[in-house]
């Protein structure tokens, strides 16, 4: 928790950093519009097709214990501190602002090719 703490009130300096950290935290826990909702969504759909219960039951633990790591970080990030309290942060060079901003993108354009593949797929069925 003590390396939680040393996040607190990142955004203020490095703000594409932090929403690319939040939407690749929303993709790692599976929440929809992500390429990590497409990933546990096939998980989903081709363990219970096989009647693996226990495999789904599997998969929904580890993906809320994600979501419970990774979201006190992400408040940690996004949470206001007045500005004599803030740390200082190092600023990232511009190019590392358009990588973040281009795996953003990414992110959402595999979910929404994955999802066309995931309906072609899900009828052939």
């Amino acid at each position: 928790s003590n390396q939680i703490i040393a996040f607190t009130g990142m955004f203020r300096k490095n703000k594409i950093v932090c929403i690319a950290f939040l939407f690749a935290t929303l993709s790692i826990c599976g929440l929809p519009a992500t390429a990590g909702f497409l990933n546990k969504g096939f998980m989903f759909y081709s363990l219970a097709k096989a009647e693996s219960w226990w495999g789904i039951g599997v998969l929904g633990v580890s993906a809320f214990l994600s979501f419970l790591y990774l979201i006190p970080v992400c408040y940690a990030i996004f949470k206001r501190v007045p500005a004599r309290q803030s740390k200082s942060f190092h600023e990232l060079p511009k190019t590392f602002n358009i990588i973040f901003i281009l795996l953003a993108i990414l992110n959402l354009v595999v979910f929404i090719l994955g999802s066309l593949f995931f309906i072609y797929y899900v009828n052939e069925w």
